[in-house]
């Protein structure tokens, strides 16, 4: 998104020596005159992505737009609305992180990247004896994100980087104060 989380996660990579990229997606149409489009993203989504790629360029970092509005229309709000309709439950930060991830491990590919990394809050480990990798809780118990991330299947978990996971917030907020 372009935020604290995501910045500093992408700064702590590149002084561990990886060479991230940054990617985000563009949810909506911009030149949308529907209000009630913009309304329905979440404070998590990116409203512009040219303030993103100013971010990457500090971190000097390659940048890329994503136009995702399409499958974010089709996998998240007409499934919120749905939902409403029908008088059902529906986690539309779950899906909508699953969609992200969906996105990501496709955009890695094309691009040749050996991992996924995010800002959010999480831990992946692999457990030994199945060899299967599991998603836990972060250090820091009260930005825990783990829920928001429990629907991402093996396929995102395992090439999955969460730089953030292992410090408190405050510990983020002071690195990017110092970016």
């Amino acid at each position: 998104t372009g935020g604290v989380d995501s910045t500093v996660a992408a700064y702590l990579l590149k002084k561990q020596g990886l060479d991230p990229i940054g990617v985000a997606f563009n949810f909506y149409k911009e030149n949308s005159s529907q209000k009630a489009e913009e309304e329905c993203l979440g404070t998590c989504q990116s409203r512009n992505l040219t303030s993103i790629q100013e971010v990457c360029e500090k971190l000097e970092i390659p940048f890329y737009g994503v136009n995702a509005s399409h499958m974010f229309k089709e996998r998240i709000l007409d499934r919120v609305l749905t939902a409403r309709l029908g008088g059902t439950a529906f986690s539309p930060c779950v899906q909508c992180n699953v969609l992200k991830f969906d996105l990501l491990v496709e955009k890695s590919k094309k691009l040749g990247a050996d991992f996924i990394a995010t800002g959010h809050y999480a831990k992946v480990v692999k457990n030994i004896k199945t060899g299967k990798f599991q998603l836990i809780s972060a250090n820091d118990r009260e930005q825990d994100q783990s829920y928001y991330l429990s629907a991402l299947s093996r396929v995102h978990l395992e090439h999955l980087l969460l730089p953030c996971a292992d410090i408190r917030r405050s510990e983020v907020e002071q690195i990017a104060k110092s970016l």
